[in-house]
């Protein structure tokens, strides 16, 4: 698996979707350069958009989303 990389060394490329670590929670969120940054689902505990979504203000960390596991469904 991955390792956490902090913003300070790398950032991913506009529009990946990765794990995004911010003051203890860890969250999938989509990374957009320019004055968007992060954009995640809303559960309340960052800044929530009309639309349902959130801005996430103070990611320190991130890391790329692991492989899907095969469909058991053959």
């Amino acid at each position: 698996m991955s390792e956490w990389i902090s913003v300070e060394d790398a950032m991913p490329s506009h529009g990946d979707t990765v794990l995004t670590y911010s003051y203890g929670d860890v969250s999938v969120a989509e990374y957009h350069r320019g004055n968007i940054g992060w954009v995640g689902l809303c559960d309340g505990k960052d800044v929530c958009e009309a639309d349902g979504y959130r801005v996430y203000l103070h990611v320190s960390h991130w890391m790329n989303l692991p492989e899907a596991p095969e469909d058991e469904r053959g």
